[in-house]
């Protein structure tokens, strides 16, 4: 059975007193929270007709799969 002697915990505390950290982890939670709340609205109903959420999503996904596809699938570019 593995053992892990490192706990989520003490990881944290560690990343928390890193410079930095702190600041990459509010914006990720600012931005993993609030653009899609910006981005996609409780209402699609606009002034000349709905707002296409299929189209809207698709972008907001492809937007993300590109940076992951970039530094999973070509190492040497990082």
């Amino acid at each position: 059975m593995y053992d892990q002697t490192d706990n989520a915990q003490a990881k944290i505390k560690s990343a928390m007193r890193a410079t930095g950290y702190t600041d990459l982890l509010l914006l990720t939670v600012l931005l993993l929270f609030g653009i899609p709340i910006l981005a996609f609205p409780a209402s699609p109903q606009v002034n000349s007709g709905v707002l296409n959420l299929y189209e809207h999503f698709l972008g907001y996904a492809l937007g993300f799969m590109t940076p992951y596809i970039a530094r999973t699938q070509l190492p040497g570019l990082y």
